[in-house]
């Protein structure tokens, strides 16, 4: 009977640390133990857009520490040409300590396709990462989270000053033509 009870409390450990290992979002530690960060994406990390339009995502980062934390967020992948992705100020969001009420922040990744005359059809995906901080002590960081968003840009965009310029240069030409024919006419009524 204590065997089978001692073989259940291991099991019930087990399956309890398990749980605790493959919870969804992602929760990071310092070597020290004391930096626990968990970032979660709020909503789909799958957007559809146009190429004039702005896709935003954002993450819920929550600091579950006894310390404040400062958590770096930035964009990994290089940004294809053309396209831009950013997040808001320097990436740098300072979160307190858990239980004070300033333990959770929502910040947002802002991405723009790329933006030239054409139809456009293309899917990118964007590596990003968010890097807890100890404030006290820059040394101590925790482990780099690595979350995945991506954006299909599809559809039609029209043209931005360059049909300007081409209306300008044909509407110039069309001057020049019928300035030259009232010449060639005045002269041949001579």
């Amino acid at each position: 009977m204590i065997r089978i009870a001692k073989t259940s409390i291991f099991l019930g450990i087990l399956l309890i640390s398990i749980f605790v290992i493959f919870t969804p979002g992602a929760m990071v530690k310092n070597a020290s133990g004391d930096l626990v960060v968990d970032v979660k994406a709020k909503g789909s990390v799958f957007k559809e857009t146009t190429p004039a339009e702005t896709v935003t995502f954002e993450f819920e980062l929550e600091n579950l520490g006894d310390e404040m934390t400062k958590v770096t967020c930035k964009v990994l992948s290089n940004v294809p040409e053309g396209w831009e992705a950013s997040f808001p100020g320097n990436g740098e969001i300072l979160l307190d300590a858990a239980g004070t009420g300033g333990e959770k922040h929502t910040i947002s990744l802002a991405i723009k396709p790329s933006y030239g005359i054409g139809y456009h059809d293309e899917i990118k995906t964007f590596q990003v990462s968010f890097t807890p901080t100890n404030i006290h002590d820059s040394s101590l960081k925790g482990n780099e989270v690595i979350l995945y968003v991506t954006v299909k840009s599809k559809g039609f965009a029209p043209a931005g000053i360059e049909i300007f310029l081409v209306i300008a240069t044909f509407i110039v030409i069309l001057v020049v033509v019928i300035i030259i024919r009232k010449i060639i006419r005045k002269k041949r009524n001579k």
